[in-house]
This record gives structure tokens, C-alpha cells and sequence, in this order.
């Protein structure tokens, strides 16, 4: 909030950008110029918290409870490498855990393949009204949900982002949307840590972990150290890891790389059938912190352990193949 600038008018000032961004009828042009406008500086917590608050205003109902695991995308990795899709592999492994998970997310808008895009690849369905992802969380304690079809006002805003050609502050605000209004959740974000978990808790977040590694992923890092911010009971606690910490080993950020829709796919698919190696710790990695968010465990630690012997027994491929067949 800038000097001289009473809450009421900064509130106002977000809560009419957010309008005139969702509104079909302003002009794309017009909205182009207000993303461009809004600078880094500009991004604050309160500020997230009243544009997350105003699409919220919008989105479809979904009364189902659990937890989220997302990322902003937008992340760019040293030498501009982007990860495979980790999350949604998180949420398949989470899941088989005994952890009821409503995951959040879109067709590609920053990267190369989107949660649901390679969720098409892997044949799981997507879920784009209340009665569907009530009967996919039913039957797995799992549901993908579409972003795009719980946020309707979004959707003219698809090919302007696309035309900014860079992540804005509605990459921060898209994961902590999610329709089921998740208290718990982990978000990796490409930047603006800090502002996220002040916005978070802003919105009542009751455990939530908001993520971001040294070499820009948006995920608990393999290759350098990764900073949590722990939003919890209303208090914000810092933290800092390496993968020796857990006993992982450090790896290049090359061994993390993911490409296509189909290439990911194809990633998922050989650790969930148990082959070894980074993409395998990445994941158990990463599905360690939604265990400790959900209360399933107490420290990251024993989160990687169970994570690992759920892969190691079959039980994520067991939920991706129970999800493909349902379809």
C-alpha cells in the first residue's frame, strides 16, 4: 500500500482491476494494458489477498474438503529449465496415502504442459462441474478439477495472458483459488514468496506451505536449497532445506527437466512402476511436505518415507490406473 493511500481506496483500486479484468465485455486490448501495468512492486499480500478474494466472488461452488497441491507455473530453472509436472504426480501419491485431495489446475498459460495437460495424456479426466469431480473424490479421494470451468471469468483472459508472455500476479492468485475453498495446501510459486504466504493468511489458510528453490522452481527442489514459508494457526515460520537434509542427493537441475505433455506423462508413468532416481525423489520429495501440511505426518522426514514406500508397493499407480479405467 503506498503512502498517502487509505485501505478503503486500495481496495477499491484492486477490487475494480480484478472487475475489469473479468468482465467479458472490457476490451482485450484493454486488458492487456492492465496487466502490464500492475509492476512487481506493486504485488503485496494484501494486495493478492483482495484480487484472490474478488475472483473467489466469481467461482463456481464445490463443497468437498481436503487438501491442494499446485504450483503457479512460470518457473524458470537455471539455464531456463522447466520441471515435469510434479504436483499432479504429488496429488496421485498423496491420495494413495489416504489424504482427500482436490487438485487445482489449467491447460498450459506460462508452460509448456499444464496440469491438464498432461492429465489428458495420461487419460485421467479432468472434472468441469460440482457433480463430477463430487463422484471422482468419491470413488478415489482424489479429484482433478478444471480451473478454467470453475473460473468462467477467466476464461476470456486465456489468450491475453498468452499475449503478455510472461507470468503476472494471476499465476500467484490461480492456486489460491481453488473452488473447494482448500484450508491446506502446498504451493510452489516462481517468485513473490512472501507476499503469497501474507495473502494466504489473509484468507485464512490454516496450514499451508508456499514454496520456491534457490535455482527458481516452483517446487522443493534436487538440485539446491528450496525456502518454506509455513502459514500456520495464523503465524508465518521460514525455514530452509537441502535434499541432504532428508538424505536425498544434490542433482543438476538437467535430471528434473520435462518437456512435452506426453514426455511428462511418460515420467509419471516410469516412477509410479517404480523406476529410481531424481524424478522419483522429486516427487516423494514434494508429496512429503502435503503430508506433513495434511497432518499425516509430523516432519518432512517420515512424509519422504511414506511417500516412497507407496510408490515402492503400487499403490500411485494403482490411483492413476483406477482413475484411467473410471474414465
Amino acid at each position: 500500500m503506498k503512502e498517502q493511500e487509505s485501505h478503503a481506496e486500495f481496495e477499491k483500486k484492486w477490487t475494480e482491476l480484478m472487475a475489469k479484468l473479468c468482465n467479458e465485455t472490457y476490451p482485450a486490448a484493454a486488458k492487456l494494458t492492465l496487466l502490464q501495468s500492475v509492476k512487481d512492486e506493486d504485488i503485496t499480500g494484501p494486495m493478492l489477498a483482495i484480487c484472490a478474494r474478488e475472483l473467489m466472488r466469481r467461482a463456481l461452488p464445490l463443497d468437498l474438503k481436503g487438501i491442494d497441491v499446485c504450483g503457479t507455473g512460470g518457473d524458470k530453472g537455471v539455464n531456463n529449465i522447466k520441471t515435469f509436472n510434479v504436483s499432479t504426480a504429488v496429488a496421485f501419491v498423496v491420495a494413495a496415502g489416504g489424504v482427500s485431495v482436490i487438485k487445482h489446475g489449467n491447460r498450459s498459460v506460462s508452460s509448456v504442459s499444464g496440469s491438464s495437460d498432461v492429465l489428458a495424456a495420461l487419460h485421467v479426466p479432468v472434472c468441469t462441474n460440482a457433480a463430477q469431480a463430487k463422484a471422482q473424490h468419491t470413488k478415489h479421494n482424489l479429484c482433478f478439477v478444471s480451473a478454467a470451468a470453475f473460473h468462467p471469468s477467466l476464461t476470456p483472459l486465456a489468450p491475453v495472458r498468452k499475449a503478455l508472455g510472461r507470468p503476472s500476479f494471476l499465476n500467484l492468485i490461480g492456486p489460491l483459488c481453488n473452488p473447494a475453498r482448500t484450508p491446506k495446501q502446498v504451493m510452489g510459486v516462481y517468485g513473490f514468496q512472501p507476499q503469497v504466504a501474507e495473502a494466504a493468511k489473509r484468507l485464512g489458510r490454516t496450514d499451508m506451505m508456499v514454496v520456491h528453490s534457490a535455482d527458481g522452481l516452483d517446487e522443493i527442489s534436487l538440485s539446491d536449497f528450496t525456502q518454506i514459508l509455513h502459514v500456520k494457526d495464523g503465524k508465518i515460520e521460514e525455514s530452509l532445506i537441502c535434499p541432504e537434509d532428508l538424505g536425498l542427493a544434490t542433482v543438476p537441475i538437467a535430471k528434473l527437466q520435462g518437456g512435452t505433455a506426453e514426455q511428462n506423462a511418460a515420467i509419471i508413468l516410469s516412477v509410479f512402476s517404480g523406476e529410481q532416481g531424481p524424478a522419483n525423489d522429486i516427487i516423494c520429495l514434494n508429496a512429503a511436505a502435503a503430508f506433513v501440511t495434511a497432518g499425516k505426518d509430523p516432519d518432512l522426514k517420515s512424509g519422504l518415507a511414506r511417500a516412497q514406500k507407496i510408490i515402492a508397493d503400487g499403490l500411485a499407480l494403482k490411483k492413476l490406473k483406477d482413475m484411467k479405467s473410471a474414465a
